[in-house]
């Protein structure tokens, strides 16, 4: 048997020990990877899996402060925090920080990546203005130290659009978000995640700001990616789909919306289910899309499918199922199904006034439908009683000038005049007339319809003491 001299053998075993160590480096680098790359194709759940397993496999071979260890670390808070995780995350990312200033330098990469997550991971806790004055700082750190347009920067940017548009800053919002959306475009490609966020967050801020054409056209663009990226029934797509909608709303151009609803709710149906929050959304929008056009047949049976799953989902008393059921009685009360409206008010007002409180406004609406309905039917007595009931109320929660107070006057005048109660009519629509010209003024169409009752009023008033 031949013998190798000592130290050859020292050698050779330590080559061995290297090689293995090469391996695993290799492997635990291929991980790193693929969960990176997890995170980056916005698929979160997996990339907080992966980035777990990196984490325990690290500690356990090379210590749980080893830089590659704190790489993995940093990875699974930031995938926490794009899961909504953000108390868990923050935790982390707190123990992480000083971990990763001592290994990795104050203005180190990975620093200054867990600097931004942490200050993203404290709205719940930290002021808003606060957390966009950190954001700018860093936002400034790291384009020196990195460069303007260094993906870490990029992030940092898109984070504070975040945070102006939790603050409602929409004009800021779109003055950061035109420059960012260019560069993330440049660097990391029209269809990153990083971009298609951005864009979003754009076109979110035209809409706030009442510019519904722009902001159309920015989700259309985004949702032609997602639509490649994604395909269509991903959850995803069909959130950008209603953003479409919500733009089309904006424009009150209802005829587009029922146009890119009618193939898209079978499309959620087969994908979510018929009661999926996002279903019972969209059906909704395509009732009130229909309801808009005046298409009030179409639409009540929209709305009797919408409530039938609310009912089953939620219950009867869920705030939800009873705006819904005040939205069915509108139709039937615009198709003159009177004493249908009058039943269903009935039903409901109870209802409401047991979860919202009978002085709620959706309660008082419900009860001057109900009047109204009265009324139509030729029970003026008792439309008489529930308008005065809803007048009195109003007047108690909201004061007499209010232009709900005005308009449930407005809305007792046919009922008192189906009564030749004229005096008290005239009474009334000189009110509402006097009022709304106050608060609204003589351009609006409220107070422009109170004038023409008053006129009439007075001239059917004076009609008939010419005839005494």
């Amino acid at each position: 048997m031949k013998h190798f001299p000592a130290s050859v053998l020292a050698a050779f075993l330590l080559l061995a020990s290297q090689g293995v160590g090469v391996v695993h480096a290799a492997e635990e680098s291929a991980g790193y990877d693929a969960a990176l790359a997890l995170h980056t194709a916005g698929k979160f759940t997996e990339a907080e899996k992966a980035a777990q397993a990196l984490v325990e496999a690290r500690t356990k071979t090379l210590g749980a402060e080893d830089k590659e260890t704190l790489r993995a670390r940093l990875l699974l808070a930031e995938s926490m925090l794009d899961l909504g995780k953000g108390a868990e995350a923050e935790t982390r990312l707190r123990a992480l920080l000083p971990l990763l200033t001592r290994t990795c330098g104050a203005e180190g990469r990975e620093t200054l990546h867990c600097q931004s997550a942490q200050i993203a991971a404290s709205t719940t806790e930290t002021n808003r203005a606060e957390m966009e004055k950190q954001l700018r700082h860093l936002i400034s750190v790291e384009a020196r130290v990195l460069g303007a347009e260094d993906a870490e920067t990029l992030l940092t940017r898109r984070r504070l659009v975040d945070s102006l548009d939790a603050q409602d800053k929409n004009e800021e919002c779109e003055k950061e978000c035109r420059p960012l959306l260019a560069a993330q475009a440049r660097v990391l490609g029209p269809e990153a995640v990083e971009t298609q966020r951005t864009q979003h967050k754009l076109a979110m801020s035209l809409l706030m700001l009442e510019r519904g054409e722009e902001a159309e056209k920015e989700f259309r663009q985004l949702l032609a990616v997602q639509q490649r990226t994604l395909g269509e029934g991903s959850r995803q797509t069909i959130d950008c789909q209603e953003c479409v909608i919500m733009a089309l709303f904006r424009q009150r151009n209802f005829a587009a919306a029922e146009k890119q609803l009618r193939p898209l709710l079978p499309i959620i149906v087969r994908g979510l289910g018929a009661e999926d929050s996002l279903t019972l959304d969209m059906r909704d929008h395509l009732a009130l899309s229909l309801a808009a056009q005046d298409k009030h047949a179409e639409a009540e049976q929209e709305y009797r499918t919408l409530l039938a799953a609310l009912e089953h989902k939620a219950g009867a008393e869920a705030p939800e199922t009873l705006d819904c059921q005040s939205s069915l009685i509108h139709t039937l009360c615009m198709q003159h199904k009177d004493a249908e409206a009058a039943r269903l008010c009935r039903d409901l007002i109870p209802l409401q006034t047991r979860v919202l409180g009978p002085e709620d406004s959706a309660t008082l609406d419900t009860r001057s439908t109900l009047a109204s309905s009265l009324h139509a039917l030729q029970q003026e007595d008792a439309a008489e009683k529930e308008y005065r009931a809803v007048l009195a109320l109003r007047e108690k929660t909201l004061g007499p000038e209010d232009p709900d107070t005005l308009e449930t006057c407005y809305d007792m005048l046919p009922c008192l005049e189906a009564q030749n109660k004229i005096k008290e009519a005239l009474t009334y629509a000189r009110r509402a007339y006097t009022g709304q010209l106050k608060a609204l003024g003589p351009d609006d169409i409220n107070t422009q319809a109170s004038k023409e009752q008053l006129d009439r009023l007075t001239k059917l008033q004076a009609k008939e003491k010419t005839k005494a």
